[in-house]
Parts: structure tokens; sequence; C-alpha cells
């Protein structure tokens, strides 16, 4: 390879990081993106998840740039152009106004989207449907088992912010208006699978290869986004035995945060965003305990009443 080619193929790799990071940032924090896809170009890197499939058995990685490499190679970037769509289609100011009818159209189309990324990946990194496992048996440190986990994290990421925006659904019509039937079966649908992808997340989270060096920061949001939409639903349903087993899923995600995080922490500012992101979530089990009770103690009075 040549010096030019060398140097096309690095500049390359640095605009798919800072695209991939520019998508997350999007979705994140709701702000418009830097990069805006009209005015890149998107042709395929020469990067490709499968380079992942072609690393199996070839054992741990190692090595500094090993580690500082590992988010890119472990991800797909096709993903980035994904989540950009999500934003737009969904949480873009002007996505926050279309009716009940355009958004389910949005989130149908955006859902099957997503299940033709998995679709097209090697199955042997494929992320999952369900919530289990593949395998209870502790896998070597491997590019495949990397790209898996975080193919897993990402896939279940998206499936949340995609279905959570059913919430929407009747914010037109008032608080004292329901929903049709047809409606409402649509919606707890979606808020099913967004909830479900939000729980396998603290599970995989937890796994010891997606709190490893080098993937553990870009892996730290997805707790707390899980969390945000388990703490939403224990709020809408405070009385259900769900919400009591959700209340410990968010134990478990700041139990998560609490063990790995400060094994990675080299500052001050480090330590203080552990700090921060494991008070957000006992705050949030905290007011979840407040929701639940509130409601047991209103509903106890309500039938005393009676």
């Amino acid at each position: 390879m040549s010096h030019a080619q060398r140097r096309r193929l690095h500049t390359r790799k640095l605009f798919w990081l800072c695209y991939m990071y520019d998508k997350d940032l999007c979705l994140i924090s709701g702000q418009p993106p830097f990069l805006a896809s009209e005015y890149c170009d998107l042709s395929a890197p020469d990067h490709s998840i499968d380079d992942a499939q072609e690393s199996h058995g070839e054992g741990a990685l190692g090595g500094v740039a090993g580690q500082r490499l590992l988010f890119f190679f472990a991800t797909d970037p096709r993903l980035a152009i994904l989540k950009d769509r999500v934003f737009r289609l969904l949480y873009a100011p002007a996505a926050l106004a279309i009716m009940e009818g355009e958004l389910l159209t949005r989130i149908r189309q955006l859902d099957d989207d997503l299940e033709n990324w998995r679709l097209s990946i090697g199955s042997e990194i494929r992320p999952t449907l369900s919530i289990a496992r593949k395998s209870a048996r502790v896998l070597p440190f491997s590019l495949e088992h990397l790209t898996t986990t975080h193919l897993q994290l990402e896939y279940n990421y998206l499936l949340t912010m995609i279905h959570t925006t059913v919430r929407r659904l009747g914010a037109h019509q008032g608080v004292d208006k329901s929903l049709p039937d047809d409606l409402h079966s649509v919606m707890h649908s979606s808020i099913d699978l967004a909830l479900g992808a939000a729980r396998s997340n603290i599970l995989v989270v937890g796994e010891p290869v997606a709190s490893s060096e080098g993937i553990y920061w870009h892996n730290l949001f997805y707790p707390l986004v899980a969390a945000m939409s388990l703490f939403v639903n224990i709020l809408v349903h405070p009385l259900t035995a769900q919400a009591s087993a959700d209340r410990e899923w968010l134990t478990r995600a700041s139990d998560i945060i609490a063990r790995t995080g400060k094994r990675f922490c080299v500052s001050h500012s480090e330590n203080k965003y552990i700090e921060l992101a494991e008070l957000f979530l006992k705050e949030l089990a905290r007011l979840a305990d407040h929701a639940i009770v509130k409601s047991q103690r209103q509903l106890g009075s309500c039938i005393g009443l009676e």
C-alpha cells in the first residue's frame, strides 16, 4: 500500500469515528448533528464488520493501540447512518410535531430498517431478539466476542430509542381522552419491546467484555438510557408487579456502574462522572420507590373509603 493510500485509509477511519460519535451525541443530547449527512461521503468504509468474524480463533487482543481501536473494530458504521435516520424522523424538532398516524408509520419503518440491519449481520455475531444470552460460558477476550456484545448493546439501545417514542400517542388529545383500542394495543406492543430491550442492555452491560478497557466509556451511557426507560414505565404503572421488578433493575444498573467504573478512572473528572452517573441511578431508584409507595397508599385509602 502506497503512502497516499495509507493516508486516505487513515482519513476515512477518522471520519467514520467522528461521524459515529456525532450521531450518538445527537440521540443523547437532542442537539442537531455537527456532520450533516447531506454533506458527507457515506460510501462504505474500508473497515467491515466481517473483520470481526475473520478474527475468530485469533485469541485475545493486546497492546495499547489495539485497546484504543476496539470501539472502531467492534461496531458497524452502518449503525451510524441508521441513528441519523432515527434522530431525523423521531427526535428532531420537526418530528416532535407530527401526527399519530405519521409517528406510527415512522416507528414501523425504522423498526424494519433495524431488523434488516440485524439480519444482514453474520449469524456468529448477530444480535439476538431475546433477553437470554447465547451462552453462559466465559469466552476469551477476542474481537468476535467483543463485537457480538457491542452489537447487542447497540441493537437493544436503538430498539429502545425507536419504540419509546410511541408514548407520544394521545399527546394531542389531552389528558381526559383515552386512545382507541387499536392504538392502545399498538402502543403497549411497542412499549413492551422498548422495556425488554432496556432490561436486556442492563444485563449485557454487566458482562466482563462490555466493561473492558478501551470500550467501557463508550458503553457507559447504555445503562443510563435503559434505566430512564424503565423509570418512566414505573411512574406510569406503579402498582403492577413489573414495576417492583423494574425497580430492582434500576438497582442492578447502579451496582454495575459502581462496581466497574472506578477501575478505569485516571483523573478527577472521570471519577466525578462516574459518581454523577451512580447518583443519577440511585435517585431514579429512590423516586421509583416513592412513586410505588405513594400509589399503594392511595389505593389503600380508596379501598378504605369504600
